[in-house]
């Protein structure tokens, strides 16, 4: 299936997006990028120093990978894609 624009087909279901051939760095550039943006709106959480670190990463696993995460199980994974998702983690 192609067009004269070069543009893949695409779909959104259950908010990740899918591609024809199976792409899916938009969806996941997408879902980091979100990630990102919770973690920013929590930046008083990061540097309050009376809260502690135990209670820091207890937040950051129930608050922000679910987010960064969601339809993860249905992404075909690149290298590139990899490096993202470690670059995230970190």
């Amino acid at each position: 299936m192609t067009n004269s624009c070069n543009i893949h087909p695409s779909f959104v279901y259950l908010g990740s997006t899918f591609q024809e051939f199976g792409d899916c760095e938009k969806d996941i550039r997408k879902r980091l990028g979100m990630g990102r943006s919770a973690m920013q709106s929590l930046s008083n959480i990061w540097k309050s120093r009376d809260i502690t670190n135990d209670t820091k990463v207890r937040l950051m696993k129930s608050l922000i990978w679910p987010i960064a995460a969601y339809g993860c199980d249905g992404w075909t994974l690149k290298k590139a894609d990899q490096r993202r998702i470690e670059a995230f983690e970190m």
